[in-house]
Order: structure tokens, then C-alpha cells, then sequence
């Protein structure tokens, strides 16, 4: 029995003992038999083998004849339950087959959490979470790669640029133990590089922007510059604006969005920098008609006040032999030129020179000669007086010829008196840019440069020059000779 059910058997001796006293102690009025111990009469004798073992099976026997009437009646009922519960063969093998159906479904359906089994059945919940997470990004990455070549402003690429740090973000999450991690890594390689580009474009376009925004600025001051400009240098500072605004535009790349704006701020710039040339240009031709108009006012008048006075000067006759005896000659200083030359003094006719030398007299006078015929004696004059009678008899006014460096210098002189004047007219103001040019002038004149060669050299027109130098001689202590050397040729 006990082999048939071996869930009834006791463990252990001790178990037996502990159900015997219980047993015992619920009913004490029928104690179980403990067998008296005597002691041993004789040593025990040696039995053969098969002796011991049939006295130790009949000992046995008695002593579970002795056993309580309760302790087999248990044994009994335990038995009798065991036989009843034992299932029958073929019972057993259906329900083994059902707890084998029902294990497999069980384990078929919660495969996809358990990493050995979904490796094997390749149906990993893993795998198709982050497959599905690669696949939205995969196909959004697409719309925003497109989109980066078409868009249109900056705010465009920014939201591109969020959206694809978002795409590399939920992709840097895909562990290593599923099957998309290397196409995920892949891609997500491909995205951190446009993302960097677009990251550049934003930068562009941003300093484009900016510096778009400089220029509205200093296109605002450049046009209240040129609105209000009424003279030459106010033009040149406002054209100088512009053409620094042309620059700027210039150096912002053409390949950006603000590329529409920046060729219309080109097209103004130009268009200002022309209407202002043209401005410059009127003004200085104004200037030189002004110019031009003065020097001959006051040429006209320096002449009429010359010819007055030659006018009311007194007349002395030239014609007289005395007078021009005594009449000193009058010769021009010769121009001093850069190498000199000797040129020794023309030498008179020595046989005129032997016959009047001894009978030179201070005065003309007559020498009586008998010749063999009766011909009135011949009238021989002083060499002075001979040299007297082959000048022209109109009146000369001979200038005191000067070096050409004191002819720069006066010049200068000239121009910077000539600036006092331009100043007090408005014309050119102190400090500016032409004053500046017109001072270098001035330096290269009293350095020995001429009047062309110290305009050129000074940037300076020459008809600015002209007109400075005009003013300039209209001091009194200016001479007649400088301004108006043809009067002294006269």
C-alpha cells in the first residue's frame, strides 16, 4: 500500500513514535504494550545467517501483531484512500497530454517577453517595438531631408532642425540587442549630417539678416545725409557713404533667402551714388563758370586801371638827341635757367671803336673834315647814342623777371591768402577735405613744384587752384606781373 502511495509514509522513525504518543494520549486507558527488558542469562550465541534473518522476520510479524487495534485501522483507511485516488492509466495520460497543450499555449503567448525563446521564434516584443520606432523615423527623416531643400525662410529650417533632433534622439535609443540597431545607426549618422548642414544654413542666414539690417540703417543716415548736402565736400562724405553700403551688400552671399532685398538695396545704392556724381559734377562746373566769370571781372578791371593810369601819366618826348643820350639803357633781367651757360659780350666794330674812342664827346657834336672834293664833312655820333637810335620809340614796361621758385612761392602765397577768402564766401570751409588738399598744394609750391604738378600731386582741380589763386592776388601787396603777364609785354 505504502508503495502505491508513498505520499502516506512517515519520514522517519521519530514520525512514528510522535503519532504512537499522540495516539497514546488521547486514549490512556488502553496504553500501548511496551515489552519488558530482561536482562541477558547467557552471551548470545552466533547464529548462521539464514537463521538470523528467519528469526528476524518472525520477530518482526509479532511485533506488528501487537500493534493497537487503532494504529491498523489506520492503516487501514490510508489504504483505502490511496486505492480510491490512484488514477487509472489511461486518465493519466490524457491529463498529462492537456498540461502539455496548456504549457505550450501559455508559453507560445508570452514567448515574445522571454529573450531565449524569441531569439529562437524570431518574435521578440522588443524587436517590433523599436522596428516600428526606426520605421516612423525612417520615413519622417525622408519628408525633412525634402523639405530642407525646399524651404522657403529661415523659421522653415528651424523647424526642420527641431524635428530632425527629435528623429536622432528617439533613434539613439534603439539598444544593440535588436535587430535594426546597425540600419538604425546608419541612419542616424545620415540625420547628425543634416543636421550640422542646416545648422550652417540657419547661421548664414541669420548673419545675412543682420547685416542686411546694418545697411537699412546706414542707408537711413546716408539718405537724410544727401537730402540736406548743398555743397562739394557734403556730397563727397554723403557718396562716400553710399559707396560703403554698396560694399557691405556686395559680401552678403547670393545664395540666401535675403538675396531679393539685398539687390534692391544694390540698385538704390547705385542709383544714389550716380545722382550724386551728377550733383558733384554740377557743382564744380557751377564753380568754374563762377570762377571763370570773376577772373574776367577783375582782369577787365585790373586793366581798366592800368590804362588810367598810363593815361594820366605825363608824356615825355623820347625823340630828342639829348634825351635819349642820356636815357640809361634798360635791359631785362635774363631767366635764370637750370645749367647756366657763358655767353660772352658781342663785340663792336673795332674800327668804329678806334675812331670814336679818342673824340668821344658827351654830347652829339659834328667833326669837320676837308675833303678833296667840297662834300659836307660827315656827322659822327656817340656809340651810346647810335645804339639809342635803333630802339623802337614806343614806350616799354619791362618786368622784373623772376626764378621759378619764387614764382611757386608767390603762388602759394597766393593760395593761402585765396583760402581766407574761400572761407569767408562759404566756399570751402575749414578743416575739410578740399582745405586739407589745398594746404598739401601750398607745401608742394614752396617745395619748388610748379602750379600743374602741385595741383596734380594734391588731388586738386586746377580750376579750383586758378580760382584760389585769383582770390589770392586780389591783395594789395599782390603784383601786377604775376596775374596778368601779358600787360607787362605790352
Amino acid at each position: 500500500m505504502l508503495a502505491e502511495n508513498p505520499i502516506e509514509r512517515f519520514l522517519s522513525a521519530k514520525e512514528v513514535l510522535a503519532e504512537l504518543q499522540q495516539l497514546q494520549s488521547s486514549k490512556p486507558e488502553d496504553p500501548l504494550p511496551v515489552p519488558a527488558i530482561e536482562p541477558p542469562s547467557s552471551p548470545t550465541p552466533v547464529v548462521p545467517a539464514q537463521e538470523f534473518v528467519r528469526r528476524t522476520l518472525i520477530q518482526t510479524k509479532t511485533k506488528l501483531q501487537d500493534l493497537p487495534q487503532a494504529i491498523r485501522h489506520r492503516a487501514r483507511k490510508m489504504s483505502l484512500a490511496g486505492f480510491l485516488t490512484m488514477p487509472s492509466k489511461g486518465f493519466t495520460l490524457g491529463a498529462c497530454c492537456s498540461a502539455l497543450l496548456f504549457g505550450t499555449i501559455l508559453i507560445a503567448s508570452q514567448s515574445p517577453q522571454i529573450p531565449v525563446l524569441c531569439k529562437t521564434l524570431d518574435n521578440c516584443a522588443r524587436d517590433e517595438e523599436f522596428e516600428e520606432i526606426y520605421a516612423q523615423e525612417l520615413e519622417e527623416g525622408k519628408t525633412l531631408i525634402l523639405g530642407i531643400e525646399q524651404a522657403q525662410n529661415v523659421a522653415q529650417l528651424k523647424t526642420i532642425r527641431d524635428r530632425l533632433s527629435i528623429a536622432i534622439i528617439r533613434l539613439s535609443t534603439i539598444p544593440k540587442d535588436v535587430r535594426v540597431y546597425r540600419d538604425a545607426r546608419k541612419v542616424l549618422r545620415e540625420y547628425q549630417n543634416y543636421l550640422n548642414l542646416t545648422q550652417v544654413e540657419i547661421a548664414k542666414e541669420d548673419q545675412a539678416q543682420q547685416q542686411l539690417a546694418t545697411i537699412d540703417r546706414l542707408s537711413d543716415t546716408a539718405a537724410q545725409r544727401t537730402t540736406t548736402a548743398n555743397t562739394v565736400s557734403q556730397y563727397q562724405d554723403a557718396k562716400t557713404e553710399w559707396e560703403k553700403i554698396q560694399q557691405q551688400l556686395k559680401t552678403i552671399p547670393s545664395n540666401t533667402f535675403v538675396r531679393d532685398e539685398v539687390q534692391a538695396q544694390l540698385q538704390k545704392a547705385n542709383a544714389k551714388i550716380k545722382t550724386i556724381q551728377s550733383e558733384i559734377e554740377q557743382l564744380v562746373t557751377q564753380a568754374e563758370q563762377r570762377l571763370e566769370k570773376v577772373t574776367q571781372q577783375a582782369k577787365q578791371q585790373r586793366i581798366a586801371q592800368i590804362t588810367a593810369v598810363r593815361a594820366s601819366a605825363p608824356k615825355t618826348p623820347l625823340t630828342t638827341p639829348v634825351v635819349r643820350a642820356a636815357q640809361p639803357l634798360v635791359q631785362s633781367k635774363p631767366k635764370v635757367s637750370i645749367n647756366p651757360t657763358y655767353n660772352p659780350p658781342k663785340k663792336l666794330n673795332s674800327a668804329i671803336e678806334t675812331a670814336a674812342r679818342p673824340t668821344l664827346p658827351p654830347l652829339k657834336q659834328s667833326v669837320a673834315v676837308k675833303p678833296e672834293n667840297d662834300t659836307p664833312p660827315p656827322v659822327i655820333e656817340p656809340i651810346a647814342i647810335q645804339q639809342t637810335n635803333k630802339q623802337p620809340t614806343t614806350q616799354r614796361i619791362i618786368a622784373y623777371r623772376q626764378s621759378e621758385r619764387d614764382i611757386a612761392i608767390a603762388y602759394a602765397n597766393d593760395i593761402a591768402y585765396g583760402l581766407v577768402i574761400a572761407g569767408q564766401r562759404g566756399e570751402i570751409n575749414y578743416r575739410t577735405r578740399m582745405y586739407r588738399k589745398a594746404q598739401n598744394t601750398i607745401r608742394w609750391l614752396r617745395r619748388g613744384k610748379t602750379l600743374e604738378e602741385a595741383a596734380r600731386l594734391s588731388n586738386v582741380p586746377m580750376s579750383v587752384v586758378k580760382q584760389l589763386v585769383e582770390w589770392g592776388q586780389s591783395r594789395p601787396s599782390a603784383r601786377i606781373t604775376q596775374e596778368f603777364p601779358e600787360i607787362a609785354s605790352e
